[in-house]
């Protein structure tokens, strides 16, 4: 049994999966042969190989016609036929069409996609608005995504501006106001105007997480906080 998720829990019993609810009531019957948590409502439930969506009363929202989908973000969830990716909303209506080779989750308002192996971003009616030109992108954070070029690394806000310039070996996404970077294998972190804050010194660095981050230094592993002192 998995963790009880908006009042109901997962189990599985012979290779089928149900929910119970906190008494250990069934309430919806093992019928599935995969199925996730609860989230917002729905779940993702799998039979013969084709997934949909069901409610918290066991209702089927989304019929199961995908080959595969991913939990709803912003409304929307990535959903796949075939070999090609597209987008639906909670009625299952269509949001962006069947026709892209990847997807990424809506991010503030903009999904990164994969049209014959370059990216870019659509908004929610499947309008291009970042052009198809990228080897990789990541999800936009405070404003910002990342994204890759000839193997560099920098940042574009919404409008697709560079504001960041494609200069590191890697990237992360924003938090906390700060960006996790890399050259030649060394870590630092730059703010949201490509000034560096924290120096590329070290060996490996987790994201900042409540106003520190791990780092590691002559292989030893310390906390710093966002001004680069140990704590």
């Amino acid at each position: 049994m998995d963790n009880y998720s908006d009042g109901l829990a997962r189990v599985a019993l012979n290779k089928k999966h149900g929910y119970i609810d906190e008494t250990g009531k069934e309430i919806i019957p093992l019928i599935y042969d995969l199925a996730s948590d609860f989230k917002k409502g729905l779940a993702r439930v799998n039979i013969d190989g084709k997934w949909g969506f069901i409610d918290k009363t066991g209702n089927v929202k989304i019929p199961l016609i995908y080959d595969y989908v991913e939990n709803f973000c912003e409304e929307n969830a990535i959903a796949q036929i075939g070999k090609k990716y597209g987008l639906i909303n909670k009625e299952g209506k269509e949001v962006i069409p069947f026709e892209y080779d990847d997807a990424n989750h809506f991010s503030d308002g903009l999904a990164g996609m994969e049209l014959n192996g370059k990216w870019g971003f659509v908004n929610g009616e499947g309008k291009t608005v970042i052009p198809f030109k990228y080897d990789c992108v990541g999800p936009f954070s405070e404003g910002l995504a990342y994204v890759d070029l000839d193997r560099k690394v920098g940042f574009i806000d919404k409008s697709g501006k560079m504001v960041i310039p494609l200069i590191y070996d890697f990237a992360d996404i924003f938090q906390e106001g700060l960006a996790r970077v890399e050259i030649d294998w060394e870590y630092g972190f730059i703010d949201k105007t490509g000034k560096e804050i924290i120096p590329l010194m070290y060996e490996y660095a987790d994201n900042f997480s409540g106003g520190l981050a791990s780092v590691r230094l002559d292989d030893e592993w310390i906390t710093i906080d966002k001004n680069g002192n140990i704590k």
